[in-house]
């Protein structure tokens, strides 16, 4: 029989020798390597762990809400400080790997880590909606065919993806988003206003409508408008992100979040106030500028 892997604490005689599994140390591997193993002593290791486990995560749960805007790393360092001294006091004597600092801050961080999902536009809509642009600035009117040939892409697959109250609550907020992007190509045509901000504007509608679906998959996800935090110069084309100012914003706008938020990727704001589209590594930058922000979020 192959030995376990076995923890020798030197200061121990061969006795208080235990195998660590998963965090435990188990009886069994004792029992089997070491017949005359200490059971006692085992018991006692893993309840030892357990109450200053659920002493951690109680304190863990009380942070619920609040650690949002702060980096990670110093909402675990501080949670870990307040068990500092009892963990090492354990180490000391002998609870070496069940109550290391690298095991209990992995546990902190997941119980606090936050996702932010960065979404694109479905495959093909923004051909779509560049085609849209171009219709509505040489014929005003007659775009009704392809306006609705977007519609119909986004509600099948809301059919296929949700249903019941999500389902419902997407069509009301797909409806809202298409009477904007209809009045504003309606503009366009009327006006034969060739401009890089209202063709922003309009591309921007992909990855809104494709978010605003992506955050109906799951209970608890929140929707955000990466406009509210992605600021830039008003460089039409090829945009500077304000990555100080960014940060600040995404700290913002993210305060008090507790589990998933999704947000469109390729689009954020001037200055002025107006939409622009951050061009083909929007997606990299919304996700960097996130990073930079928090360095705590899961980016997908």
């Amino acid at each position: 029989m192959n030995k376990p892997n076995i923890h020798v604490n030197k200061n121990h005689k061969w006795r208080d020798y235990y195998y660590r599994e998963n965090g435990y140390y188990s009886k069994k591997a004792v029992r089997e390597t070491y017949p005359e193993g200490n059971d006692e002593r085992i018991r006692k290791i893993n309840k030892v762990r357990d109450e200053l486990m659920r002493k951690i995560d109680s304190v863990t749960k009380s942070y619920a809400g609040k650690c949002a805007g702060r980096m990670l790393s110093d909402v675990v360092n501080e949670i870990y400080g307040r068990f500092a001294e009892k963990c090492e006091k354990l180490r000391e004597a002998g609870y070496v790997e069940s109550v290391s600092e690298e095991i209990i801050k992995n546990r902190i961080k997941e119980q606090n880590c936050c996702s932010i999902v960065v979404v694109s536009a479905l495959k093909g809509v923004m051909p779509r909606l560049r085609q849209l642009y171009g219709l509505s600035l040489r014929r005003g009117t007659g775009f009704e065919n392809e306006f609705n040939e977007l519609k119909q892409v986004h509600e099948q697959l809301a059919y296929e993806l949700l249903a019941g109250r999500k389902l419902e609550e997407y069509k009301v907020e797909l409806q809202k988003e298409l009477n904007d992007l209809y009045g504003i190509l309606h503009h366009v045509g009327v006006l034969r206003e060739s401009s890089h901000c209202m063709k922003d504007y309009i591309l921007a509608k992909g990855d809104i409508l494709a978010s605003l679906l992506f955050s109906k998959l799951f209970d608890q996800a929140e929707w955000h408008d990466s406009r509210n935090f992605m600021l830039t110069d008003g460089n039409f084309g090829a945009p500077e992100v304000l990555w100080e100012e960014s940060c600040r914003a995404a700290r913002q706008e993210f305060r008090g979040l507790r589990g998933m938020a999704v947000v469109p990727g390729y689009c954020g704001k001037t200055e002025a106030g107006y939409t622009i589209s951050m061009g083909r590594v929007g997606l990299s930058l919304t996700a960097a500028v996130l990073e930079a922000a928090f360095q705590q979020v899961k980016v997908a």
